[in-house]
């Protein structure tokens, strides 16, 4: 009984997060993320080549995507909700070339930034 519990312990510890990568697909990403505060609204989107980032009503911006590439949240005061996501390499628009990290939720509703915003989760729409 004790090498089942074992077995099963296992199952869900580790092989459950590749169960999820497994699942989760640069298109979980495609289309329009919303994210609204005090400051006003800004509206990304996201296809498999270009990244649009629009704030509020000015004209929106768009990078192109050079890159997907998968990868595990290891932030350990976000990756429980954010598990995993992509790095996405990016050619800015003075031509440099950059990468981003985005997670999303398991039910892939909602994606966050860290390095734009530590706390800004961003909902699909």
């Amino acid at each position: 009984m004790e090498k089942i519990k074992k077995i099963v312990l296992f199952l869900l510890v580790f092989l459950a997060p590749y169960a999820i990568a497994d699942t989760l697909s640069q298109s979980d990403f495609y289309g329009i993320w919303k994210y609204t505060d005090s400051e006003g609204t800004l509206i990304l989107t996201f296809t498999q080549n270009a990244w649009t980032a629009q704030i509020n009503n000015d004209n929106p911006m768009t990078v192109e995507i050079i890159r997907w590439e998968f990868v595990n949240n290891n932030n350990v005061n976000t990756f429980q909700i954010f598990p995993n996501g992509y790095r996405i390499t990016i050619r800015q628009l003075n031509g440099n070339i950059a990468s981003v990290f985005i997670y999303i939720n398991v039910e892939k509703t909602h994606i966050i930034m860290p390095e734009f915003s530590s706390d800004a989760v961003i909902t699909k729409q």
